[in-house]
């Protein structure tokens, strides 16, 4: 039992003097950390590509249901323009008196 303690002993010493066996754990160590750079670069590509797919098939869905309903130009530019000054179906002086309501110290 002795001697295998000794020759263990030995084959440790030896391996922490060699400048080879340094080298090739430190060869070992660089190849595993490019290893998951490599992992990490590829799974940030897949999540990125499925988040634009994802934001893709939302617009199209959206574009979609947009035409599908059947409305015309006009009624939607009539809801994208509603709050303007020209528009006949806001009445401002409602709408001062909400604000003042909401923000008293305006």
């Amino acid at each position: 039992m002795q001697d295998y303690k000794t020759k263990m002993d030995e084959e440790i010493s030896l391996r922490l003097e060699s400048d080879s066996w340094n080298l090739s754990i430190a060869g070992r160590v660089l190849s595993e950390k490019n290893a998951r750079k490599e992992k990490t670069i590829f799974r940030s590509y897949i999540t990125s590509l499925a988040a634009a797919s994802v934001f893709l098939v939302l617009f199209i869905f959206n574009v979609y249901s947009y035409f599908s309903t059947g409305t015309d130009a006009s009624s939607y530019n009539s809801y994208l323009y509603s709050y303007s000054s020209d528009s006949d179906s806001i009445n401002t002086e409602e709408t001062d008196l909400i604000i003042n309501e909401a923000f008293p110290m305006r």
